[in-house]
């Protein structure tokens, strides 16, 4: 049974004692009436309440102590606010029967964000009326599917990170190929045009070589053959002057005779 509805009925409160129903004096004992079926799970049934003896509402009381103690609550907490009396009667350990398909409720009032329910924004449940168990595992499970989105969107960026690096790496690769290929025809244009230039200064020598040795040549022929005309024009002389002595003497001996 709700803790409200065990209040009420425990306190002895009756249509002809209060001069109004049990559901307006629940509402204006228990603020939050209306939202009992959030909170419990179920709403009081006001109807079966009239029907019902009190001492059968509060079945799962000790007869002695339970009885006691709603009787000394109606005496001694008629002045105090719903609120006031609700944590008196937690106090006192009120007895609450157990409804088999909800779980245990605290009978002390606190706020709902701060107990471990399953109302949790974090993992998304807002519906109270989830038990604490499914909420467990519907909480874990979303956190896994939260977890499990996180290391997928990870993963994504790591992935696009590896893409940019590959596609960085094989731009630096192809850049490095093209200043090699450049360099290398470079180098062999280079080449190439000193290879022709010793080529031509080359065969430049060697017409030079040719052209002075075939000057030469034609030096000591001509030298050659001034000698060969000194030595014929010194032979002429020669004779030339043995002639002219051959010729004095002749002529000698003809004046002598």
């Amino acid at each position: 049974m709700p803790h409200c509805l065990a209040m009420g009925t425990g306190a002895g409160l009756t249509e002809t004692d209060l001069g109004m129903t049990i559901e307006q004096k629940l509402k204006s004992m228990c603020p939050f009436y209306n939202f009992m079926d959030n909170i419990f799970g179920k709403k009081a049934n006001v109807e079966a309440l009239d029907k019902r003896d009190s001492t059968k509402s509060m079945a799962v009381m000790s007869e002695g102590e339970g009885e006691s103690d709603i009787e000394t609550s109606s005496n001694s907490d008629s002045g105090l606010s719903a609120y006031e009396l609700q944590q008196r009667l937690a106090k006192r350990k009120l007895c609450i029967p157990r409804n088999p398909n909800v779980e245990d409720i605290p009978t002390s009032i606190t706020p709902v964000s701060d107990t471990k329910s399953c109302v949790d924004e974090s993992c998304g449940v807002t519906d109270p009326k989830i038990q604490s168990g499914e909420a467990k595992g519907h909480c874990k499970n979303l956190k896994d599917i939260n977890d499990q989105k996180d290391r997928d969107k990870e993963n994504f960026h790591m992935k696009l990170f590896e893409n940019f690096i590959t596609m960085q790496k094989g731009k630096w690769m192809a850049e490095e190929s093209i200043l090699k290929e450049k360099s290398e025809c470079k180098f062999n244009l280079e080449k190439e045009k000193f290879e022709q230039q010793l080529h031509i200064d080359t065969e430049q020598k060697e017409k030079d070589k040719v052209k002075s040795k075939r000057g030469y040549s034609l030096e000591r022929e001509k030298f050659d053959r001034q000698l060969c005309i000194d030595a014929e024009e010194k032979d002429r002389h020669k004779c030339e002057f043995k002639l002219e002595k051959e010729r004095m003497e002749c002529q000698f001996q003809l004046e002598k005779e």
